[in-house]
Order: C-alpha cells, then sequence, then structure tokens
C-alpha cells in the first residue's frame, strides 16, 4: 500500500488559517520533535497564549488508554502534514477533546497543536497545565571531533548550561572521568562507519555541579553533505539508574542478609538450576559449585533426594510449598537439616522458582532426644522411668483390648535393700539397683520394658501376653536372674538378692493401668508376707529365692 501523499506547505498554511478562524478560543502550542512544549514562534499568526514551560509532553496530559491513538497522530501529522484525534485529558477523562496537528517545520521547525473542547473551547481557560519536570529528550550536533556545533533548549532544560556556554566545547568537557573510556570508544566506533549510530550510558554533568545520567545515541551523518555533522540524542535515564541503583542495593542488602543468617539459602529456576547460594549452604549440605538442585544435595540419603525432587516438580505443576527433614552426609559428617521450599510466583499465580531455607537442626535433635531421654529413663539405672514405663502400660492395654491380647505386668520389690544402704551407705546402694537393673533388662523378652517406679521397686511391662502362664513363665525366669549374688564396685563380697515378686495379667479387658498395677503390687505383698513368716521360722538363714502370686484382672 503506497504512503499518503504530503500536503504541500500552502495547503498546511491554509488550513492553520482555517482552524485558527474556527477555534478562535482554542488552546494553541508549538511542539518540538518530541512532543515538548516550546514558546510559539512569533512568525505564526495565533491569537496569544498562555506561556508555557515548555517541560511537559502532551502525552503526559492525557489518559493512558489513548496515549496509542494520541501517537498514531502524531506519526500521521509527521507523515501527512497534519492529523486530528479525539482524547481525554487527564484531568478531565469523563469527556474528550479535539486535537488538531499541523507539521510547521519547514517555515518555522514546530509543529503546531490546537485543544479544544467539543464546543470549541479552550480546556485550560486560565493556563495550561505544568510540571516541574525537565525535558527528557534532547538533541545536539557535534563536529568529527566530538565539539559541540548546535544543540536544541531541551539540552540547556536537562543539563542547565547555555548554548554560548556548550557550543565550540567536546562533550568530553562535560563527560564523568569514569565513563571517558567509554564515551570515547563509542564515539571513535561510531566514526569508523558512516551512517552508523552508537549507544552508550554515561554521566554528564550538570551546571550546578550535579551529574545526570543521560543515554547518548550518536549517529554518523558526516557522509550527507558538506555540511555533515554527528546528531547526538541524549535521553535522560536518571530514573531508570536510580530504580537499578536502589534495585542493586537491596540485592546486596538480600545477599549480605543471607550470608549473615545461619542459615543455606538456595534460588532456583523451575528446572532446578541454581541461580543462587550462600557460602553456608555449601559448608552445610557440601557441592559448594553444583550449577543444579539434584547436584546441590548429591550428599542426602537417596530416598530423601528423591523428596526434594518431587517438591520441585510440585513447584512447577501446582507452585506449592514443602517442608522436609533430610539427613545429608557431607564430608563424612551426618547432618538433620530442615529443607523448606518455598514457590516464586508471578502475578498470575504461576511458579517461576523456588527459594530454599536449609537448616542444620543436628544438635537440636540430639538435645530433644536427651531431653526425651531424660523425660522417659530413670537416670540411675538406665530404666524407664515411673512416668514412661505407666505411659506405655497405658499404651499396651489399649493395643491390647484393639488387637484382643492380653497385657501383664512383674511388680518386683528387692526385699533387703534398705540393709544394704544402712551397713555399706547410699554409694553402694546405687550400685546395687543398678546391677539389679541391669539383670532385669538382660532377661526380658525383646519386646518387653523395664521400669523403676522408685526406691527399690521395679516394675516389668510383657506385652503381648496370650495367657496368665506365659506370665509367669517371664516371671520364673526373671526371678532365676535374681537368685545370684550380684558385685558391687568397693565390697569385697558379693551381695545376696532377696525380691518378692507379684504378677498381673489383664486379658483385653477395660482394666486401667494403676488397677492392674494395683493387683501385682498386692500379689507382691502377699509373697512378701509369706516370705516374712518364714523368715521367722529360720531367722539365721533367710532364703534368698524370689517367689511369686499371679492375679488374674
Amino acid at each position: 500500500m503506497s504512503s499518503p501523499e504530503r500536503l504541500s506547505v500552502a495547503a498546511r498554511n491554509q488550513l492553520l488559517e482555517e482552524l485558527t478562524h474556527a477555534f478562535p478560543h482554542a488552546y494553541i502550542s508549538a511542539l518540538r520533535l518530541n512532543g515538548i512544549p516550546i514558546p510559539i514562534p512569533d512568525a505564526i499568526d495565533v491569537p496569544p497564549q498562555s506561556p508555557t514551560d515548555g517541560r511537559r509532553t502532551f502525552f503526559e496530559l492525557i489518559v493512558p488508554d489513548d496515549l496509542w491513538p494520541a501517537m498514531a497522530a502524531w506519526d500521521h501529522a509527521r507523515d501527512v502534514g497534519t492529523a486530528s484525534v479525539r482524547l481525554r485529558l487527564a484531568s478531565d477523562p469523563e469527556h474528550y477533546v479535539e486535537v488538531h496537528v499541523i507539521d510547521l517545520t519547514e517555515e518555522h521547525g514546530v509543529f503546531l497543536e490546537f485543544v479544544v473542547t467539543e464546543g470549541g473551547a479552550n480546556p485550560w481557560p486560565e493556563k495550561a497545565p505544568t510540571s516541574n519536570a525537565r525535558a527528557r529528550v534532547a538533541t545536539m550536533r557535534k563536529d568529527n571531533q566530538s565539539i559541540i556545533m548546535w544543540i536544541d533548549d531541551a539540552v540547556t532544560d536537562m543539563l542547565g548550561w547555555s548554548a554560548d556556554e556548550m557550543i565550540g566545547r567536546r562533550t568530553v568537557e562535560f563527560t564523568d572521568p569514569d565513563h571517558l573510556s567509554l564515551a570515547v570508544t563509542t564515539f571513535v566506533d561510531m566514526l569508523r562507519n558512516p551512517g552508523s549510530s552508537r549507544r552508550a550510558r554515561m554521566r554528564y554533568r550538570r551546571s550546578d555541579g550535579t551529574w545526570l545520567w543521560v543515554e547518548v545515541t550518536n549517529h554518523n551523518l558526516l557522509g550527507d553533505s558538506d555540511d555533515g555533522y554527528v546528531l547526538a540524542e541524549l535521553v535522560d535515564v536518571s530514573e531508570e539508574m536510580a530504580y537499578q541503583e536502589a534495585l542493586r542495593s537491596r540485592e546486596e542488602l538480600l545477599r549480605r542478609l543471607t550470608d549473615a543468617l545461619p542459615l543455606g539459602m538456595l534460588h532456583v529456576d523451575l528446572t532446578g538450576r541454581v541461580l543462587y547460594r550462600n557460602e553456608q549452604l555449601g559448608a552445610m549440605v557440601g557441592h559448594g559449585d553444583s550449577s543444579t538442585l539434584h547436584e546441590q544435595f548429591a550428599s542426602a540419603r537417596p530416598e530423601h533426594r528423591e523428596l526434594i525432587e518431587r517438591a520441585l516438580s510440585n513447584v512447577r505443576e501446582n507452585a506449592c510449598d514443602a517442608d522436609l527433614d533430610i539427613v545429608v552426609d557431607a564430608d563424612d559428617v551426618v547432618r538433620q537439616c530442615k529443607f523448606s521450599l518455598r514457590a516464586l510466583k508471578d502475578e498470575h499465580g504461576n511458579a517461576t522458582g523456588a527459594v530454599i531455607a536449609v537448616s542444620d537442626v543436628t544438635e537440636s535433635m540430639l538435645m530433644r532426644r536427651e531431653l526425651e531421654r531424660r523425660a522417659t529413663t530413670d537416670s540411675l539405672t538406665g530404666c524407664h522411668s515411673r512416668a514412661s514405663i505407666m505411659s506405655l502400660l497405658e499404651k499396651s492395654l489399649d493395643d491390647g483390648r484393639r488387637r484382643r491380647t492380653g497385657t501383664g505386668v512383674i511388680f518386683i520389690d528387692l526385699d533387703r535393700f534398705k540393709h544394704v544402704n544402712d551397713q555399706y551407705g547410699h554409694g553402694i546402694g546405687d550400685g546395687y539397683l543398678c546391677a539389679v537393673a541391669n539383670r532385669l533388662l538382660a532377661a526380658v523378652r525383646q519386646h518387653d520394658a523395664v521400669g523403676r517406679l522408685g526406691g527399690d521397686e521395679f516394675l516389668v511391662l510383657c506385652d503381648a501376653v496370650e495367657s496368665s502362664t506365659q506370665l509367669g513363665e517371664v516371671a520364673f525366669r526373671l526371678a532365676e536372674r535374681l537368685e545370684a549374688d550380684v558385685q558391687v564396685d568397693d565390697v569385697d563380697a558379693a551381695l545376696p538378692v532377696f525380691a518378692s515378686i507379684g504378677i498381673a495379667w489383664s486379658k483385653h479387658s477395660a482394666a486401667a493401668p494403676d488397677d492392674l498395677v494395683a493387683l501385682a503390687d498386692d500379689a507382691m505383698y502377699a509373697v512378701k508376707r509369706a516370705r516374712r513368716a518364714g523368715d521367722h521360722g529360720n531367722q539365721e538363714n533367710p532364703v534368698p529365692a524370689t517367689s511369686s502370686v499371679v492375679q488374674v484382672a
């Protein structure tokens, strides 16, 4: 399709006269090629206008949704010489205004813009909207030595230097010394290639001594004619660079924070590729130079590596988080670790990657286990504590009712323990209790438990006992083990063991733990009474053999 024919200068001047006559109250402004208003040249015969500050483009005064039609009209005016479009102003988005643009660059170097309401009135009868923002696009011409030949008003607006202060000087005089090498290199490269353009970002010094980030694009137009030149376009990118610097500062802050945390930190994409890790992670799980999540946790146990892979798969498919307990063996040190994965999402909720925090919980886990051991273990004998053995008994009775199996308890009391304490002291008494406990622990079945109720009383829990006869066999075996004397350090002679044993058995009944223990205790006291009666008949040689009585709940 061929381009529309451009209106002649005469036709455009005729259109200017018609618009001025049709809209005597319109707001009229002169615009540079970049859309920034400038004072209307005196040679253009239009009604006087409120002065403009020359800093705010018309595109900044309309609602965002009308940007595209406005830009299309601007392009049409540059191609054809004129354009008209209906737009909404940001100051009054409920109503449209008519905008007419005429290209007068050949005669006056500007575009002229008429802005009127639908009724033909000026939308800004008092004063056009202004802004304190400076121009963001400017142009200058330079020779092949980078000496400034001409600047537009926007250069002065951006940098504060007047034309007299800049023309005749090299641009390097206004360039940040840190960027001189970049400025010279790109300029020379542009000179070597006629018709080419080269772009670079650097800082220019403003007249007040501050620095402004600009993106400079040099176009090599030296070969166009005898009056060829280098056209330089300057774009103010200070806001973008400030944003990037703020972003860099935040990234540095986050990096320093992750380095300071007592955690291993990892950032991966959806394929498991490592994007970031802190030093702590490598020290914790090894493989500090790994490029993938799989390689990073190669020291984890195989089943735990599978859990990690599944967690990443869930991120890809469902953007799910995960918390895992994993074990790693890095540098021959086994570590228990908490693996916390959190999905990163875009504005639509789709996963883009994941961050992972890994904490070494080995010491805390060992401490927890030690606290659990102290809470459930008798500190002297290593048997279960009273609370622990009673808790196990309650669970055994519940399981027995569910599985319809019996539960038995064996109550053991050491009859002459007070005599050992009184004769040899508490240290020897403690050794005596430990020796008895070791015999009990060695004699019970693998799934039975031994607890110390306190003092010289022990309770053996026998799980899944089918009959009182079977429980009696266990008690008899314990009695046999207790028949032999025990040897305690610092005592020359072996010490005899005198024990009374009572047993009680529950056949998947509703018996409570305390009730079953009470029955075994009663049975034990029956033995103790019988033993005392026998001792009175043979007081010089008391019999050390154990015996028992069975009670059935």
